[in-house]
């Protein structure tokens, strides 16, 4: 197992960004969001500014229902040199909470960055269908959402 391998080398390298980053990836893909996150905490408190922990902390955070956590870590990562991605994850994390405006607001500025239109966004989204279904999202409202979209940019 990968996971055992990189805690062996973790203990000879206990201030490897990458081994600590590769040990929370195998807990996150082993769905142990707890322990994935004590990873990436980890990385965060030995990181001098603190940034490379983020994406992971918040994306786990945002599987693990700790919504206010990923919330206050998306607000960091937009702030801060923001991907579509960036974006569309904290859209999913408002969308979760029930916050539509947020959400929409949000999933604009994907359209708005990748200048592809709301056919594009709708593809980087279904690579999230089967999480936010298991999130509690509802599947048959996911085409009122790109109706919504839609609708507030044409």
């Amino acid at each position: 197992l990968s996971l055992d391998y990189y805690k062996k080398a973790s203990v000879l390298n206990p201030d490897d960004f990458s081994l600590e980053m590769n040990i929370g990836h195998c807990y996150l893909d082993l769905k142990e969001y707890d322990k994935a996150l004590n990873s990436y905490y980890k990385i965060e408190l030995m990181d001098k500014n603190g940034k490379k922990a983020w994406r992971p902390i918040a994306w786990t955070s945002l599987l693990s229902k700790k919504y206010d956590v990923a919330q206050k870590y998306y607000e960091q990562i937009l702030a801060d040199k923001p991907t579509e991605h960036d974006y569309l994850n904290a859209g999913h994390v408002e969308l979760c909470q029930g916050n539509l405006k947020k959400a929409l607001n949000l999933y604009k500025q994907v359209v708005a960055m990748d200048n592809q239109g709301v056919d594009y966004f709708v593809l980087l989204f279904s690579e999230d269908k089967d999480v936010l279904i298991e999130l509690g999202v509802d599947e048959a409202f996911m085409p009122m959402l790109f109706d919504q979209l839609r609708f507030v940019l044409d």
